[in-house]
């Protein structure tokens, strides 16, 4: 099983995907002692952007860190990166929303540019030789009831405040 970025990798011939999970939202977060001007990823060009190793932040942030125009800085986790920011060893960090807020909500120095980085449509995908379109369906389906009883959002917060 894969989480998949489904506009980076887009091949249907290969893979079954589940219906869209949700969208993620990749945004900036940066030391209040130290604000950031963001709009647009050329805004980021010649900082030290702390991400997480082995993370896509979409394919114009990877573009742009193969060229070298973005500094970017592997960490193993959020809150690790978080704390490179307070030291003043990074610029800023990359996070989904969400993992950047349950931080904020913990560490007031911490702040975030409204404008996303990027914004993803996410899906569960099996390659099609692993014969899971059934499972799907049934994952599919479970998903449709947890978002009307509202279970789906409980547990995505629960799951983020860890």
């Amino acid at each position: 099983m894969t989480i998949w970025n489904f506009m980076e990798h887009l091949n249907e011939k290969n893979y079954d995907f589940s219906e869209k999970l949700f969208t993620e939202k990749i945004q900036v977060f940066y030391s209040k002692t130290v604000p950031v001007a963001f709009s647009r990823l050329d805004d980021l060009k010649g900082k030290k952007v702390g991400v997480i190793r082995g993370w896509s932040y979409g394919g114009d942030f990877d573009n742009a860190r193969k060229a070298g125009a973005v500094i970017a800085e592997d960490g193993d986790s959020d809150e690790g990166n978080v704390r490179k920011l307070d030291a003043g060893h990074l610029d800023v960090v990359i996070a989904v929303a969400e993992c950047g807020a349950a931080i904020m909500a913990k560490d007031k120095n911490i702040g975030v540019v409204v404008t996303p980085l990027t914004q993803n449509a996410t899906y569960i995908a099996f390659s099609k030789t692993a014969n899971m379109k059934a499972l799907l369906q049934q994952f599919d389906q479970a998903l449709k009831d947890m978002q009307k009883t509202g279970e789906l959002k409980a547990a995505v917060s629960a799951g983020i405040s860890k």
